[in-house]
């Protein structure tokens, strides 16, 4: 699996959605002439009038019709199979040296008139119309079939090697979509037949976007769709970018177990929100929104840094998105935008097989916790004092014999529904431990007391932790008449603070410190380290304290 990602991440690194260098290349996007007309047609080669005022192909606008001329100089003869490159969001004839040369549409004056034609155009060029010289181009062109104010029609005019252009590679690319696919596709499978985990679903959501936004970019090399249709174009990719950064912060949200997942969803959808709103221009829509996603990302791994190893890499690797971004922000959206997704997705895998990993292995401890609760509650000694005191009893006091023998049955009933579940209600828990504070108190044959204290709002928590400190206390210590047991529970710094106060007597027997390992581990599993268990002697009394972050609702 790491020598898949390895040349996954090469295919990223070499990944480029532009054509390579060409081995003939003339821009002719400089020096030109428009003039708009409003009747007639264009002439096939420029007037002296009109060569007196030169402008920019840039100053084209929606619902016109121009005239445009460019001059051509040619030093020397072009390479055979040089073709004429035409990328605008117009419908144009297209004349050289005075000739009709091709259609690019139907230019017209109005909307009925105009015929929409492809958004790129190219015309394969004969020797004898490319030697040493002047020569003159003249576009007839029309852009009546604009939706609304676009703000940049022309993208580019040029003579370029016919064949050296066709063997662009888009390989790399191709497979890289591919793998992007299968990736979406494995962990969606995860998501829906082994955890519902949201990382999982975020990881395959992120994937998809990926791959759509790479084709989106490769579609056209492959198609030549209707200039019109470049506007729908450009909306779906700006969708799929604000999508692929909620699905980023989405990620990392989840993975890094944010408590403030809802928060950074509205926070990112607000803020791509108001980017859609104000930002004009696509480009620095998608410049604007997928910054902030690496942003917002980036934040989350650095709050996490104290509490998770793995945040570092994904901080330094986001941090190095972010600078590429304002170092070359204009060559890093046309180029590298798609292949950072791609990397961040690929970085983010092999942090969800480590994921994976630890998960598999927390389900193996978990399986070793089950039979550590159920193995501690059903020790020899504990078994042969019961089973003694209902030998008794069935002779001296049938009636408690029976009750004996019922809350014992319930004590192991509830362990082992218990011993299978990760969490439990805090009002189950200390039904379970008043349970086992009942049938010691009859077998210790004497007054005690147990107090409780707990709010009555429903708190979360591992199973049979403040059971583990009273089934203790009865076995490492010597209990006399009179002795008290008390339970408390309180919110402190939006964290449940538990107390559990028990009678301590030194004896000579020493436990093996299984208890406190059991409470240990079934705490690390729920909170990884992000807790505090202390347990000390405070004169006759010991004091268990618990301080746990706050569970109102069982996770996901």
């Amino acid at each position: 699996m790491l020598k898949i990602i390895f040349y996954l991440f090469l295919m990223c690194l070499s990944m480029s959605t532009q054509a390579s260098e060409k081995s003939f290349y003339l821009s002719l996007n400089k020096a030109s002439v428009v003039q708009p007309i409003t009747t007639g047609e264009c002439a096939p080669l420029p007037s002296n009038e009109t060569l007196s005022a030169q402008t920019h192909l840039r100053t084209l606008q929606e619902w016109q019709r121009y005239c445009v001329y460019i001059p051509v100089e040619l030093n020397d003869n072009a390479p055979l199979g040089t073709r004429l490159d035409l990328i605008f969001l117009g419908s144009a004839k297209v004349y050289w040296d005075g000739e009709w040369l091709a259609n690019k549409g139907v230019p017209g004056h109005n909307r009925s008139q105009e015929q929409v034609g492809p958004i790129s155009h190219s015309v394969l060029l004969a020797s004898g119309q490319t030697s040493a010289g002047l020569h003159w181009l003249a576009l007839d062109l029309s852009t009546q079939h604009h939706e609304s104010d676009f703000h940049t029609l022309f993208y580019g005019i040029a003579l370029t090697n016919h064949q050296f252009t066709l063997k662009t590679n888009h390989i790399v690319p191709l497979m890289l979509i591919g793998a992007m696919i299968l990736l979406a596709t494995c962990f969606a499978f995860l998501f829906f037949r082994y955890q519902r985990s949201l990382s999982y679903l975020a990881f395959s959501c992120l994937c998809l976007m990926s791959a759509f936004i790479i084709a989106l970019e490769l579609i056209k090399f492959y198609w030549s769709y209707p200039w019109n249709l470049h506007l729908w174009r450009l909306r779906i990719i700006l969708v799929s970018v604000i999508l692929a950064g909620v699905c980023l912060v989405s990620f990392y949200a989840s993975f890094f177990q944010s408590k403030y997942l809802k928060y950074w969803l509205a926070g990112t959808l607000a803020l791509n929100l108001l980017t859609v709103l104000t930002v004009k221009s696509f480009d620095m829509s998608n410049y604007v929104v997928f910054i902030s996603s690496l942003l917002n990302s980036a934040l989350i791994s650095l709050l996490a840094l104290k509490k998770q190893a793995q945040a570092k890499a994904h901080l330094l690797m986001l941090a190095s998105g972010i600078a590429a971004m304002f170092l070359i922000p204009m060559s890093f959206i046309d180029t590298w935008f798609a292949a950072l997704f791609s990397v961040i997705a690929l970085v983010n895998l092999y942090a969800l097989i480590g994921h994976f990993n630890l998960q598999r292995q927390a389900a193996l401890k978990k399986s070793q916790l089950e039979a550590e609760l159920l193995r501690r509650n059903l020790q020899p000694h504990f078994l042969m004092n019961s089973l003694t005191l209902i030998c008794e009893w069935i002779e001296t006091s049938p009636k408690q014999a029976i009750g004996l023998v019922e809350q014992l049955s319930e004590e192991f009933r509830i362990l082992d529904k218990m011993s299978a579940q990760t969490w439990v209600s805090l009002e189950d828990e200390i039904a379970l431990c008043q349970m086992h504070f009942s049938i010691m108190q009859k077998r210790q044959q004497k007054a005690l007391s147990l107090t409780i204290d707990v709010p009555a709002t429903r708190y979360y928590l591992p199973p049979a932790i403040i059971h583990t400190v009273i089934e203790n206390a009865f076995s490492h210590n010597r209990i006399k008449a009179g002795d008290s047991f008390e339970i408390t529970a309180s919110e402190q710094n939006n964290r449940l603070k538990l107390c559990v106060k028990t009678p301590y007597r030194q004896r000579k027997h020493q436990g093996q410190g299984t208890g406190s390992a059991y409470i240990h581990s079934r705490l690390q599993q729920c909170f990884d380290y992000d807790y505090e268990f202390e347990s000390v002697q405070q004169d006759t009394i010991w004091l268990s304290t618990f301080l746990i972050p706050l569970q109102k609702q069982i996770p996901e």
